[in-house]
């Protein structure tokens, strides 16, 4: 019978609650780790394996089923063979090595996920291969893990990788060029806290992003920390290794594609966490279909060129532009503000204790007070409260309206229109699409334009502010319609130009 698994990186309450279900079992700790131990005195000399199959059978199942979870198809509390496994063995004898090597050899699927498990059992490969559970295991688990973040007054905080934390790039998309100043980089960069990694063993390069080290010393004070991503296992792992060489940040709680259901999307059952109380951080709000309002979307951190070109942002890359995020100020920085006031707004007395209302609060203060007006961006043929831009305004605490009145603050346009002209007129802020999606997410200051400026819009109105979800001074946004650029266009590229004086005068 194989013990209960244990974490490489220094322990995982996970493990330690199953632990426990086993611990609360009638007859203790024997019951689950030695089940063919025989607790009777024995009579007449006879040994252990000569005990008839079915007396050891009625015995343990004194205590199962309902079996919690199994390892590699076996009971972690009585060692018994999985039923239908049993049934596909034929009659082989309990507890003999055969039928527990098969028991072991068998596949298992996440609620029958990828087809070779059943739909009662959910597999957490992530915590320790050939481990499932039962759906009662889970939510008992899921409750228990809810309890004792409560005491320890902290939520949990689910994160994704690329993009989100860190930027990877397989090194055959980098040019020669471009990899000599990696290799620049990396003899220049402090040996006590590294930032680019050259990974030759993996064919990969990545790039942290700025500020990740005191986010993750800062949100694990006020959340227990996951991670999900859609790389494979042996990515999760190797970045498990540098982002938290200590293991003292995430437990092994890292979860990576295997781990998504069979839509290849991402899911926090497998996590087994109460969805009132988990936040997530991630670039890409599609692949959690069942929990967006769980989700806090970040901007897309892209250093690495070639993956700027397959996002459609060709020539926008940090490494490109010759810049970088700042630490201070940077999506990390301004996410952590967003995750501090939805923190104390859960544990704050008398609230709803839900997560979920308390970011869709914080969300619908970005834009209150403001009245919205679409031009030229929701087609005529499509109800407009549908419309995607329509309903993230909404969410955002705005007003919209579909004609021209007095109440009017804002006119989001998709080119310069008859509403626009009237905008104008009447000193309305004309803004692009773009500026409710920058509303919506952490956008930090950078040094070069993050959007493209449209020559039709008058005034491009995105957020690039220190604080996540608030709106900025529309004032730095004036376009000029001499020029084609805005006043922040202006202060970004004096900005780049310093930096590159400060840069070459370094290298000098």
């Amino acid at each position: 019978m194989p013990a209960t698994p244990s974490s490489s990186q220094g322990g995982n309450e996970l493990e330690d609650l199953l632990l426990e279900e086993l611990l609360e079992s009638p007859g203790g700790v024997e019951a689950g780790t030695e089940p063919l131990e025989d607790a009777a005195p024995r009579s007449g000399g006879r040994s252990q394996t000569e005990q008839p199959a079915a007396a050891k059978k009625a015995r343990l199942e004194q205590y199962c089923p309902p079996h919690p979870g199994y390892m590699g198809g076996i009971c972690i509390r009585c060692g018994m063979i999985k039923e239908q496994e049993r049934e596909k063995d034929g009659n082989l004898p309990f507890g003999s090595h055969q039928s527990i090597q098969q028991g072991m050899d068998r596949g298992h699927g996440r609620y029958g996920s990828n087809g070779a498990g059943d739909d009662e059992h959910l597999t957490l490969d992530y915590i320790h291969h050939g481990l499932e559970v039962s759906k009662e295991e889970a939510e008992r688990l899921r409750g228990e893990t809810k309890r004792k973040a409560i005491r320890a007054k902290k939520l949990l905080l689910v994160l994704d990788l690329d993009h989100t934390l860190l930027h990877s790039t397989r090194m055959t998309d980098v040019s020669e060029q471009d990899a000599q100043v990696l290799h620049d980089m990396l003899e220049k960069q402090s040996a006590d806290a590294p930032m680019l990694f050259h990974l030759g063993h993996m064919n990969m390069w990545t790039k942290f992003r700025p500020g990740i080290r005191e986010f993750l010393e800062k949100a694990q004070a006020l959340f227990d920390l996951h991670v999900f991503t859609m790389g494979d296992k042996m990515y999760a792992k190797e970045m498990e290794k540098i982002l938290d060489p200590s293991g003292s940040l995430f437990r092994g709680r890292v979860a990576s594609s295997s781990d998504a259901n069979s839509d290849m999307m991402k899911d926090l059952d497998v996590l087994l966490g109460s969805d009132d109380m988990m936040v997530i951080l991630d670039d890409t709000l599609g692949v959690w279909p069942k929990h967006k309002a769980n989700v806090i979307q970040m901007k897309r951190y892209l250093f690495f060129p070639a993956c700027a070109v397959k996002f459609g942002a060709s020539g926008s890359s940090y490494m490109e532009v010759g810049g970088d995020e700042d630490a201070k100020t940077g999506a990390l920085a301004c996410a952590f503000q967003v995750l501090k006031r939805s923190h104390a707004m859960f544990f704050k007395e008398g609230s709803h204790n839900d997560i979920r209302e308390c970011l869709a609060t914080l969300r619908s203060r970005i834009l209150q007070g403001c009245c919205i007006l679409f031009s030229r961006v929701i087609p005529k043929d499509v109800n407009h409260e549908m419309h995607p831009a329509w309903v993230l305004a909404k969410q955002m605490g705005a007003v919209c309206v579909n004609d021209i009145c007095d109440e009017v603050t804002h006119i989001v346009a998709g080119g310069s229109t008859s509403k626009t002209d009237w905008g104008k007129q009447k000193g309305k802020f004309i803004v692009s699409t773009e500026w409710l999606h920058a509303c919506g997410m952490c956008i930090i200051t950078c040094i070069l334009p993050m959007y493209t400026i449209v020559a039709q819009v008058l005034l491009l109105y995105i957020q690039i502010a220190g604080f996540a979800w608030t709106k900025c001074d529309e004032r730095k946004f004036r376009y000029s319609t001499s020029t084609g650029k805005t006043a922040q266009l202006f202060e970004n590229e004096a900005k780049a130009v310093e930096a590159a004086k400060a840069a070459a005068g370094r290298s000098a």
